[in-house]
């Protein structure tokens, strides 16, 4: 067989090669491929005067790992002796070339050592081994993060992270492959996001969120649709009644949203706001006594491939007063199925300002 039919073999199969690779590099795998080796490109390894098949991998082992030739093979296979001398003649008339300092172009270059690995390898009880199971649940954990998700779907289609997500769910062998990669590429991106500072999508974005959030509503700033569900607060308020009016008055955010749904007329009179601005001051009012239930999540999104589950969009409340009195002002992260929750009594005709702060969910967690 020569090296270009083996090589055919394997990368014929994208599992083999490309993806597999590529997943094992974002893991912090390196997966080596010494049948790539450029030095025996162009050696013949069938020829009349030894036609042996096993002489490429003979070759390789004694080019790149002679210990494997010591490694017993299953099914009584063997390596001939006088195969192993043949491939070391060809190693000796074509040597593998190693620099730790230099780089030539085009020779083939492998440094002979990691120090640095070796360093953490010897501190031994100081440097414990992990268990598969919390790597995999950590790395789940990061690709579930709404900073993840947002930086991924920013440059590629949703379509590739939610497969990553089905194929999770559907393969117990394996099915950790897909989401090392979203995670991966996502810390690539972020990493060239922060070398190059190219002002992208996210950047942008990102220089909102840390610098500019105070300034949403100067024309200059503009906020792609895809990324408002990061910054958009949701204000539940409820009088619990079974009569009388209750309304709001005002609402100091011109671009926030105020709805009435069916679906929150039971058992009293309820509203939605919606806002992003960072800051929201309203007043609501009651024709009868009773009871306000507040609620402060986040924005309700569902996943496109089941609508019953819902993307865990965090929001940083940070500050929330009624009347004046503070009820809270220190960081409280909220979304949808995980609401801050307040109740409070009221009297007929009696107005209740409400002022609210928040700030986006700067957490992997």
């Amino acid at each position: 067989m020569t090296l270009p039919q083996y090589l055919y073999q394997e990368t014929r199969c994208r599992h083999h090669f490309g993806k597999f690779t590529l997943g094992k590099y974002f893991g912090n795998e390196i997966v080596l491929s010494p049948a790539l080796d450029p030095e025996i490109l162009t050696v013949r390894l069938e020829t009349p005067e030894y036609p042996d098949p096993k002489l490429l991998m003979t070759l390789l082992f004694v080019r790149h790992e002679p210990d494997l030739l010591t490694f017993p093979f299953d099914s009584k296979r063997f390596i001939a002796p006088e195969t192993i001398e043949y491939a070391k003649k060809i190693n000796e008339r074509f040597p593998r070339r190693m620099t730790a300092d230099k780089v030539d172009k085009g020779v083939f270059h492998l440094q002979p050592r990691d120090l640095q690995a070796e360093k953490i390898l010897a501190e031994g009880k100081n440097n414990p081994s992990i268990s598969m199971d919390l790597t995999r649940a950590c790395l789940k954990a990061m690709f579930d993060s709404s900073r993840t998700y947002g930086l991924f779907t920013a440059y590629f289609d949703e379509e590739l992270y939610h497969y990553a997500t089905n194929y999770y769910a559907t393969h117990a062998f394996g099915g950790i492959d897909y989401i090392i990669g979203v995670v991966g590429v996502t810390r690539v991106l972020e990493d060239v996001e922060i070398s190059q500072r190219n002002h992208s999508q996210y950047q942008d974005l990102k220089h909102f969120l840390e610098q500019d959030f105070a300034r949403i509503h100067s024309d200059e700033i503009n906020i792609p649709d895809k990324f408002k569900a990061y910054i958009t607060a949701r204000i539940d308020v409820k009088l619990i009644t079974t009569e009388g009016k209750f309304q709001i008055l005002s609402v100091a955010d011109d671009r926030a949203s105020i709805s009435k749904p069916s679906w929150f007329q039971k058992n009293g009179i309820g509203y939605l706001i919606c806002s992003y601005a960072g800051e929201l001051n309203f007043t609501a009012k009651a024709t009868v006594d009773g009871q306000i239930n507040l609620n402060l999540l986040g924005q309700d999104i569902r996943t496109p491939e089941d609508k019953t589950k819902r993307i865990p969009y965090w929001i940083d409340y940070t500050k929330l007063t009624i009347n004046g009195k503070t009820i809270f002002d220190t960081l409280t992260p909220a979304w949808h199925n995980e609401p801050y929750r307040y109740s409070m009594d009221v009297k007929a005709d009696e107005e209740i300002k409400i002022h609210i702060e928040w700030q986006p969910h700067r957490s992997d967690t």
